[in-house]
């Protein structure tokens, strides 16, 4: 018996390998689950079930966005905030569309307009500054810049002439499309 048991639960962890990891899995799921949601939404609608698509259009985007919020509140990696972030916004952009073409303008807005902030808020962190800067004066200054996409950077400053060397890991930084500063530097 204790040679069977020990069996079922090696097949069980084989299979959850199978799957991925439990974050990776548990995505998987939000976004399947979402996707269902939508699906029905557009069958009741065919169905001419109008309600009842809306519900499942407004179940949709909430899942949506309680996923989204989920990550945020829990500083997950920016990959999987953008995944959840882009699935609210196309949930919220078919809720909005339905919405408008059943005669319910007014409601279409909202959402739309909370569709397009996400829209905008995933592009701004697809574009976030990554990347590494190496730049030098031979005997005088060596500057090495780590960026992740993070509002920090990683700066190893070595101003050689003055036999002196900065190494800031976290270093606060902003950034336009023109420049990047360091405020909390004097």
């Amino acid at each position: 018996a204790v040679q069977q048991l020990k069996a079922m639960l090696l097949s069980d962890e084989h299979a959850r390998e199978s799957l991925g990891t439990g974050e990776e899995r548990d995505d998987d799921l939000d976004s399947d689950a979402i996707d269902l949601m939508l699906s029905q939404a557009d069958v009741r609608a065919q169905q001419l079930r109008l309600g009842m698509a809306e519900e499942n259009l407004k179940s949709a985007a909430e899942r949506a966005e309680g996923w989204m919020h989920d990550l945020e509140a829990d500083s997950k990696p920016r990959r999987q905030r953008q995944r959840a972030t882009r699935k609210a916004a196309q949930a919220l952009t078919t809720l909005g569309s339905f919405q408008a073409e059943h005669g319910r303008p007014l409601a279409a807005v909202m959402g739309l307009q909370r569709a397009v902030k996400l829209t905008k808020k995933a592009l701004k962190a697809a574009y976030a500054l990554s990347g590494s800067y190496e730049g030098q004066v031979p005997f005088i200054i060596d500057i090495n810049c780590d960026f992740d996409g993070s509002a920090k950077a990683h700066v190893d400053v070595n101003v050689k002439v003055a036999s002196k060397r900065f190494n800031c890991a976290t270093e606060d930084i902003a950034e336009t499309d023109a420049q990047i500063t360091f405020p909390n530097t004097p």
